[in-house]
């Protein structure tokens, strides 16, 4: 008896549910990984490292001159604005920081900014700082060290930034938001207390660490001038 064969393989079919298998895997592992959001804590570590940086400059600034830098020893001039202004070396009219620091120190994202706030009570001769910035990765409330809770640090009353380095020893010289508002489902901003109330809270839409920063939603919210 003869026996006939067909060829062993896989259909087209076959091969079109494989494939789709396949790439259902790579976008459900890209979904768990959150690629965007690694990359931000990669610049945020950065952005920590160049305030470490920054900080031991300015140490070393002091242990010479007995003074801290004023604005326009370390930032360009257009950016100062009363005791604040923002540190780029990058920038083409910032002044250089050598002999102390030979490093590129400015934020990795262009529309943010490292932001420098010096004693008003000694402007030509600071005795104490405080150097903020921004962070982009997902708020976690346990790796939040500082309180800053989500932009909650920084000058009194505007506020919005994640992270500092400091010598001040008063909280009032640092800046922290003493409550944050929660913008809800209702449309309205609500006084939640702490960032830990409102992030808790599931009808909270958006948290902001003052009342005239909640306003600025869009559209803007009930109530709000």
């Amino acid at each position: 008896m003869m026996h006939t064969s067909r060829e062993e393989g896989f259909t087209i079919m076959e091969l079109l549910i494989i494939i789709a298998l396949i790439a259902a895997l790579l976008v459900a592992m890209l979904a768990l990984m959150d690629p965007l959001n690694i990359i931000n804590r990669a610049q945020d570590g950065r952005r920590k490292n160049d305030l470490n940086e920054l900080r031991k400059t300015f140490e070393d600034w002091y242990n010479d001159r007995e003074c801290y830098p004023t604005g326009a020893e370390v930032c360009p001039a257009a950016s100062i604005v009363d005791n604040t202004c923002t540190i780029c070396t990058t920038d083409p009219t910032s002044p250089s920081l050598k002999p102390y620091s030979s490093q590129t120190l400015c934020d990795p994202k262009s529309s943010y900014k490292y932001l420098y706030v010096w004693d008003t009570t000694n402007p030509s001769c600071p005795k104490f700082y405080t150097i903020y910035s921004r962070l982009a990765a997902k708020y976690v409330a346990e790796l939040d060290t500082q309180g800053c809770g989500r932009g909650g640090c920084g000058p009194d009353s505007s506020y919005g930034y994640d992270y500092y380095v400091t010598t001040a020893t008063s909280l009032s010289n640092i800046g922290m938001a003493p409550f944050y508002y929660c913008y809800g489902t209702n449309g309205r901003c609500r006084n939640k207390g702490t960032y830990q109330n409102a992030y808790n809270d599931p009808t909270c839409l958006d948290i902001y660490p003052s009342y005239p920063l909640c306003c600025t939603h869009i559209p803007k919210p009930d109530g709000c001038p």
